[in-house]
């Protein structure tokens, strides 16, 4: 009798919850097969016909719609129906039809593959969040309730819950591996907004390399999106600044239809290191890739680039270090004392002279010579605060050196709170951490 009572209680609750399913299944029917784009608040009406064009030339009608940018203001907006054929990686033959067009703000597939719209979701009362996912789980609707969840984590963050967002992250893509944008947010969570909370430099480095650790597990499943690869290798590039392992992430993101400026992100991580002739290679690319009209970045770059920084590399490239030095002090001090890819060329420049004195024997030379390194990367550091590829390699000559420069302690000469993870530097509130290779982070090399 028990048994039977508990059997009804159980069907009365997946009823239930299936019955509240329906206007979730509604949405999906509605909305599932929309591919949507949005333009900025200047398009102009020959940019919205561009679009409409290349996406009749692909098969689809659009039609034009009024949306909404992120302030809330009326936007030009084009929507139209896919076939149902369509859904998965032959959705971004429309994505990489219109993404590159002038104007163009956002494009919206907006859909967890079969699921509900993510846009649309957000309609649903939060307070029938729980008997949706038990039904929909009860029920196999597996996408259908990493859906709801997801909206619950976004809930979560927004109203402070944050401990609450990252486990939610988890369970979405237990339930749903090819939910793209679950694994890529919720790295973003971990490795910015967590990150941020530490109270130390390792801490906030474990959080960044738990967020790259966690989109990197969502790569076997959407191998073929550029999405995740996008996610990691800014991750790399922005936040830990390692922009070799940058560029290895965006060239396997470029490798699957794509925004158009991630062959510039490319030639930016490269410029950055710095690898000039990899940096023209990818600038060039871009270029012959998306023309002028549309990559006018890269005619600055490729200009900019040959006149102040090519001379040097050559020089560097052939092994003959002090006319590089010279050649580059030539070239771009006269214009900018503190630009940053000069510096960070300086720099190592300083740093392979002291290695190849350390290999001759010339132990005081290269002391000298890495001390060098040292000022120049501090010169790089406070001449911009976001620096933290200057700042790790700051903290890095400084544990493995300040014994030979006969400092009482390595931090002695370091600014209190100077960290590369990128917490508050709030002075006396936070010491320097030394360490190397923190958050994947590479040292002694990253060329």
């Amino acid at each position: 009798m028990v048994y039977a009572r508990e059997r009804l209680i159980a069907w009365i609750i997946i009823i239930a919850g299936l019955a509240a399913l329906f206007p979730v299944q509604h949405s999906i029917d509605v909305y599932r097969n929309t591919f949507r784009l949005a333009f900025y608040k200047t398009a102009e009406p020959q940019h919205v016909a561009a679009a409409e064009e290349a996406l009749r030339k692909l098969g689809l009608e659009p039609q034009q719609v009024t949306s909404r940018n992120a302030k809330g203001e009326e936007v030009p907006g084009i929507e139209a129906t896919m076939p149902r054929r369509e859904w998965g990686q032959d959705l971004f033959r429309y994505v990489a039809a219109v993404n590159h067009l002038p104007r163009v703000a956002q494009v919206v597939p907006s859909l967890n593959e079969q699921g509900i719209p993510l846009d649309r979701i957000q309609e649903l009362n939060l307070q029938d969040v729980g008997i949706v996912v038990i039904a929909a789980l009860l029920g196999g609707f597996r996408k259908m309730a990493a859906n709801v969840l997801w909206l619950q984590s976004d809930a979560n963050w927004f109203e402070g819950r944050y401990y609450r967002t990252v486990p939610l992250g988890r369970l979405v893509t237990t339930l749903d591996p090819q939910f793209v944008e679950a694994w890529t947010v919720t790295c973003w969570h971990l490795a910015y907004n967590m990150s941020v909370e530490e109270k130390s430099p390792d801490g906030a480095a474990e959080r960044i390399r738990e967020g790259i650790q966690f989109a990197e597990a969502g790569l076997p499943w959407n191998s073929t999106r550029y999405e995740i690869y996008q996610e990691i290798g800014w991750t790399y590039y922005d936040k830990l600044q390692n922009y070799a392992r940058a560029a290895e992430y965006l060239k396997k993101a470029i490798e699957h239809p794509h925004p158009t400026f991630l062959e510039r992100a490319i030639a930016h991580a490269y410029e950055r290191i710095p690898d000039i002739e990899s940096a023209l290679f990818w600038y060039n690319v871009s270029l012959k890739k998306y023309g002028t009209q549309h990559d006018p970045v890269s005619v600055g770059a490729i200009k900019t680039i040959s006149e102040r920084y090519l001379p040097a590399w050559e020089a560097y490239k052939e092994g003959d270090l002090d006319e590089a030095l010279f050649r580059l002090k030539r070239d771009w001090q006269k214009d900018d004392p503190y630009d940053t890819i000069a510096m960070h060329f300086m720099a190592r420049i300083h740093e392979d002279k002291a290695a190849k004195a350390s290999a001759d024997g010339d132990v005081e030379l290269a002391n000298k010579l890495y001390q060098q390194a040292f000022n120049t990367w501090l010169d790089a550091a406070k001449a911009n605060a976001s620096n933290r590829l200057a700042r790790r390699r700051v903290l890095t000559l400084a544990a493995n050196f300040w014994k030979q420069w006969g400092w009482e302690s390595p931090n002695a000469q370091i600014p209190k709170g100077m960290n590369d993870v990128g917490l508050p530097e709030r002075g006396d509130e936070l010491a320097p951490e030394h360490g190397t290779n923190r958050a994947g982070a590479a040292s002694d090399s990253e060329t």
